[in-house]
């Protein structure tokens, strides 16, 4: 859609053959200036965001099956301890969220003055605790200890107006390490170069970083990496051994005015032409280039 928006004609269903023989398609194919140029798009995706946005709306929906009353009220949290497989260890917590949850809420709907609230869970993977709304550490304190990444706090919040009334309150920090993410980026892109080493075209690889926090696939919780934290020295580097290849990282942020991209593009001095007709598209902004 950018490349047609500057008028370049692109081809959707080009293939080539590969030294071995075998037809492989391409995402996308233009030709400009003289210039035959393959397109590859790449999103970055990182399992354990999406994990634990799904471990928050079960989280959500597990508390909105029964109402609360304002006595009931909790503060609770789930706390992964190890970055290691974090993925599977997010899946691990679901079930054992609930247990608890439903312990909770069994104890204060007892008779009687004693509340055998349960105890915290504690695992080599992870800790999950459910206490009184005012027995509870608030969110910010939980983080501040240090020890969880990533941390999944849930609360009831009591009304200040109603006896039967709490409003849902879940959040989530994860504590991120840009120099493994921007390897793991390198890795996947050095994927996408690798993967058309037999194409007798010139390669434009565009790689989407979404910096908007949402509760989607599309807009994750997490973001991978923003623009202050994406480390380009390595792609300078394959696009100095590489004249054919172009790197455009298309950094998105929603804002009240819509969607603001900026573009860092990476290229050798031959792609101006190219780069100079894209240059003219409204939100084609703050272009970095390779001499």
């Amino acid at each position: 859609m950018m490349l047609r928006g500057a008028n370049i004609e692109t081809v959707s269903d080009m293939t080539y053959t590969t030294r071995n023989g075998n037809e492989k398609p391409l995402d996308n194919y233009f030709e400009f200036d003289g210039k035959k140029y393959l397109v590859e798009c790449f999103r970055p995706n990182e399992p354990v965001n999406k994990s634990v946005i799904s471990l928050n709306m079960e989280i959500m929906k597990m508390m909105e099956k029964k109402q609360i009353m304002n006595y009931q009220a909790f503060r609770g949290h789930v706390g992964f301890k190890t970055n290691t497989d974090l993925h599977t260890a997010v899946n691990e917590a679901r079930n054992k969220v609930e247990e608890l949850y439903l312990n909770y809420l069994s104890e204060t709907e007892k008779e009687g003055l004693a509340v055998m609230y349960p105890k915290k869970f504690v695992s080599d993977k992870f800790d999950i605790e459910i206490v009184p709304y005012y027995l509870g550490n608030t969110h910010e304190k939980e983080r501040d200890l240090d020890l969880y990444n990533p941390l999944v706090s849930f609360e009831t919040e009591p009304s200040q107006t109603l006896y039967n009334g709490c409003s849902i309150v879940i959040s989530g920090t994860r504590m991120t390490q840009h120099e493994a993410l921007n390897e793991k980026l390198a890795k996947k892109i050095k994927g996408k170069r690798d993967q058309h080493r037999d194409a007798p075209f010139n390669k434009i690889i565009f790689i989407e970083l979404d910096e908007t926090i949402g509760f989607n696939a599309n807009t994750p919780m997490f973001p991978y990496l923003s623009r202050e934290q994406l480390d380009t020295k390595s792609y300078r580097e394959a696009t100095e051994k590489n004249s054919d290849v172009i790197h455009i990282f298309v950094l998105k942020k929603a804002t009240n005015k819509g969607i603001d991209k900026e573009f860092k593009c990476l290229y050798n001095p031959i792609h101006t032409p190219l780069i100079n007709t894209l240059k003219k598209l409204e939100n084609f902004h703050h272009v970095a280039q390779l001499l």
